[in-house]
């Protein structure tokens, strides 16, 4: 169990994802979890649930360890004073867009920092989690950090450059996934199979299909389509269609769209 006290700024979806993670799980204990957040109703319900104590944020900034911003980016900046007179603090920051030097630049250069990026699947437990820390930050501090967002999915340690890649591979992508499983179960509901049936059975096969790459990771793409195919088979017929309308281009596109708007959403300062 983490000894550390932790103060989470922000009870939303991911404030609130991280809350039910780590309480569920009993990684804190309910003390040593500080709470706040703008509309005090939600954090209060946090409370309700699991007795975790709320108050101002400065009182959690203050009384904590280890900080968890989880508000909108544009919010930050009205944290900073607050932030700038306890510049012992860890900081964590699961805001888009900012930065490990914006928090180094206005707070104490040599404060620590760990810059997320979750995505939505995190808010059930099953997401994928890119951390990337400032080169100051203790070997303890890490490791209290990849515990707690081990509480919500898969945790990976990136260069910080990387967190704008995450942003493309893991944190935008369930959209696209959502949609590809929507469009495919339309194509059977279209046939005449029943919507749960066709979503369940396509969400089934994606995540099937998801653990036979994971298993078979030193077997290329190509090579395990071709396990799939066969001459003059429906599957290639498939294929066919997907080359002439460009389909997975148009995937890539939109990947590096996202990764590309991402760096140009940054803020140093």
């Amino acid at each position: 169990m983490i000894s550390k006290i932790i103060g989470i700024i922000g009870t939303g979806n991911m404030g609130g994802a991280i809350i039910d993670g780590v309480m569920s799980k009993g990684i804190i204990s309910p003390e040593n979890l500080l709470l706040t957040n703008r509309d005090i109703d939600k954090a209060n319900r946090f409370y309700d649930k699991y007795k975790t104590p709320v108050m101002g944020a400065e009182e959690v900034i203050e009384r904590s360890d280890i900080i968890l911003i989880a508000v909108k980016p544009k919010d930050i900046d009205s944290l900073i004073p607050i932030l700038a007179k306890y510049n012992n603090k860890v900081i964590i920051s699961v805001l888009a867009g900012i930065t490990i030097d914006y928090f180094r630049n206005n707070l104490d250069a040599g404060i620590e920092v760990a810059r997320v990026m979750p995505n939505i699947p995190s808010t059930i437990s099953k997401g994928v989690v890119s951390i990337s820390y400032s080169e100051n930050t203790s070997d303890e501090s890490r490791e209290v950090i990849d515990t707690i967002f081990r509480s919500i999915g898969e945790v990976y340690n990136v260069e910080e450059r990387m967190i704008n890649i995450s942003t493309g591979l893991s944190g935008s992508s369930p959209a696209y996934m959502f949609l590809i499983i929507d469009a495919i179960a339309k194509v059977g509901i279209d046939y005449g199979m029943d919507r749960s049936t066709a979503l369940n059975m396509v969400m089934d096969t994606m995540i099937g299909s998801a653990m036979f790459m994971r298993d078979n990771l030193e077997i290329e793409a190509d090579t395990l389509v071709s396990k799939v195919t066969s001459p003059g088979g429906t599957t290639i017929e498939g294929l066919r269609v997907l080359d002439e309308k460009n389909v997975l281009a148009g995937i890539s596109s939109a990947i590096k769209t996202v990764i590309e708007k991402s760096f140009s959403m940054e803020r140093k300062d």
